[in-house]
């Protein structure tokens, strides 16, 4: 799934509201990974890696699509607390 998307948009980050969307991708990665790598995140963005594009109707129905399609594989679940 990953690779189709950054073929169809490399380098392209998708969110309606990119501040939002980084906020969420900041708190997960801290989370789930530390603070180190959500700085690296946040320098990717600053040093251009990730573009923040706006993601019209029928990118989130695809989205929804993707979830549905891949909701059996482990990286998808959640992290058991």
């Amino acid at each position: 799934m990953c690779r189709s998307v950054q073929r169809a948009a490399p380098g392209q980050l998708a969110a309606t509201r990119s501040g939002d969307l980084v906020a969420e991708v900041g708190y997960l990665l801290n989370r789930e990974a530390g603070p180190d790598v959500e700085a690296l995140f946040l320098t990717a963005l600053a040093d251009g890696d990730f573009t923040p594009i706006d993601l019209a109707a029928n990118g989130y129905r695809r989205a929804a699509e993707l979830v549905t399609t891949y909701a059996d594989h482990r990286w998808a679940q959640p992290t058991p607390r």
